[in-house]
């Protein structure tokens, strides 16, 4: 018989798929993203970017019950922007950072497109659920 996973594994076997999600998700839907250059109001941007990356993940994967936190949304001076996802699955809870930077419509400043964006999942912000 193998033992059961102690605590600290089960932790760090979710971080090891959580990651390799993120990194899927980076791949297909933040790609897409980028390049359709799809203007948006400055106002509609952390619920753009919050919303699709939360359907992302419910169709991809259920378990994991990502979920955008909305309070966490920063937009700086140098159209950079930084937004924080947390989920849970039976094993752990954890935090994904959601980090872009957009661009300005040159004819409409409260137009941005988006201009590169970066999913990451790390190590220290998951924990035992």
């Amino acid at each position: 018989m193998t033992d059961p996973l102690s605590a600290k594994e089960l932790v760090e076997k979710t971080y090891l798929y959580v990651d390799r999600v993120a990194k899927e998700c980076k791949k297909t839907l933040l790609t897409k993203i980028t390049t359709e250059k799809k203007a948006l109001r400055k106002n509609e941007l952390s619920s753009f970017v919050g919303s699709e990356i939360e359907k992302w993940f419910a169709q991809r994967d259920k378990s994991l019950n990502i979920k955008w936190d909305r309070s966490s949304f920063v937009l700086d001076p140098k159209n950079r922007f930084h937004l924080v996802f947390r989920g849970a699955n039976k094993d752990a809870k954890f935090e994904l950072s959601c980090d872009g930077e957009v661009f300005a419509d040159p004819f409409n400043p409260e137009r941005v497109f988006i201009k590169s964006l970066d999913l990451k999942a790390e190590r220290t912000k998951f924990q035992r659920a």
